[in-house]
């Protein structure tokens, strides 16, 4: 059933809602959605001042506010009622606390209901970015997975590309599924540009598909990345990847010029621990790098189970020689290199 067309204004308290010490947590999303009354999609106008608001109370100081004012023209109910036309107002500290307005334009509204007033579920994540597609699906009861959907809509085809990256900087708060890869495999083919398309390829990594692995290892050799692509890439490359799968694209990278490449290829190998690969890692051991001869001895204790040589890194910055040397030894008595 379509809402009515009605003009209200819902006043955002944010003042009543308890702060955090320092800095902005996580957003969780399964709460916000969860504790939420009313969740629509709509598009919003650009918020306009109204002037001062009350003061708002912290740690014993009083702290100036602002009110502001932004038109929302609601254009699907994901959960609860609420009118077509709403004219939202909130407050928001001159002092910045994390606390933010929704959005300009099309956006995923998150809402509380208290009598006719309305306040953002969480203050820090009042609204999320949102698409003008449907996802071709049956409509979904389940509040939780209409919210996932959409995002995933987002990753896929966004109204803006900014939009699909504030999506993805929350990567965290999006369980993996099905539909989330399939989104991010149709994105890829989509993306208007490689710095996006890169950040898709790093996202499915991330997520366990090893499917774009290939692709991303011949473009980390041919050293052909933006800085900011090949960091994202070493990243997922080196702190996500756990699968022995991955191991026959992971090799060549290890021959690369660029000491990064190589680094991120053997803390992948420490990741993996595949006893098949321990002839391939000897010869870090000697790699003009020392994150690599680092990461070295620790894939090499993790496949032999030789915990005790496998050191932290602060260890291994004051003796790295006594590990490094342990592991030579070892490679030369098992055949792996010689004297």
């Amino acid at each position: 059933m379509r809402p009515k067309k009605v003009c209200l204004t819902l006043i955002l308290l944010i003042a009543s809602v308890p702060m955090f010490g320092v800095g902005i947590p996580h957003l969780d999303l399964s709460r916000v959605v969860n504790s939420s009354d009313v969740i629509v999609i709509g598009s919003f106008s650009k918020p306009f001042l109204n002037g001062s608001g009350p003061p708002m109370q912290f740690r014993g100081q009083s702290l100036t506010t602002r009110v502001f004012s932004a038109r929302l023209r609601v254009s699907r109910v994901i959960k609860g009622e609420c009118p077509q036309e709403l004219t939202l107002s909130f407050v928001l500290p001159d002092t910045f606390m994390g606390f933010r307005g929704p959005q300009p334009g099309l956006r995923m509204l998150f809402l509380k209901r208290e009598d006719d007033t309305y306040r953002f579920t969480d203050p820090y994540y009042p609204d999320l970015p949102a698409t003008a597609f449907e996802n071709g699906l049956q409509p979904i009861d389940d509040p939780l997975t209409a919210v996932l959907r959409e995002l995933a809509n987002v990753i896929e085809k966004p109204m803006a590309n900014q939009d699909r990256y504030s999506v993805l900087q929350k990567n965290y708060a999006i369980p993996t599924s099905e539909f989330l890869i399939a989104a991010i495999k149709r994105g890829i083919l989509s993306a208007p540009d490689p710095e996006t398309r890169r950040a898709l390829q790093s996202e499915l990594l991330q997520r366990g598909d090893l499917s774009e692995l290939k692709g991303v290892s011949e473009g980390l050799i041919g050293g052909t990345l933006s800085a900011a692509s090949k960091r994202t890439l070493l990243y997922a490359i080196g702190n996500k990847i756990t699968s022995p799968a991955a191991t026959d694209q992971i090799l060549p990278l290890l021959m690369a010029k660029d000491g990064e490449v190589r680094t991120a290829a053997a803390e992948a190998l420490w990741h993996i621990a595949n006893p098949k690969t321990a002839g391939d890692i000897a010869p870090l051991l000697d790699d003009s790098e020392s994150q690599v001869r680092y990461y070295a001895t620790r894939a090499l204790a993790a496949i032999t189970g030789d915990n005790l040589w496998g050191p932290s890194i602060p260890e291994f910055e004051e003796n790295g020689g006594k590990y490094v040397e342990h592991w030579r030894k070892w490679a030369v008595s098992n055949g792996y290199r010689h004297e």
